[in-house]
């Protein structure tokens, strides 16, 4: 599934280090701001989060694996 992904300016995002290209998974519970990995449906969303003026970077990304949604986030175990 696609979805929307907001970095700061250095591709990282709660202190992980994302590489462009690269593929990640997360063993562990899924929790909303707390664990998995977080994306949304609606590049919006993300705007709420990640301010470009400030140097934040945004992608599409390709979510799999185990997923939740809340509202217009989505936590999914791979990315």
């Amino acid at each position: 599934m696609i979805a929307y992904k907001g970095f700061n300016r250095d591709w990282t995002c709660q202190n992980f280090q994302y590489e462009e290209g690269e593929s990640y998974t997360y063993d562990g519970e899924l929790v909303l701001k707390k664990s998995g990995f977080h994306s949304s449906p609606n590049p919006m969303y993300i705007l709420n989060h990640y301010q470009p003026i400030r140097g934040a970077r945004f992608a599409l990304v390709d979510i799999r694996g185990e997923m939740l949604l809340y509202d217009e986030i989505y936590i999914s175990s791979k990315i």
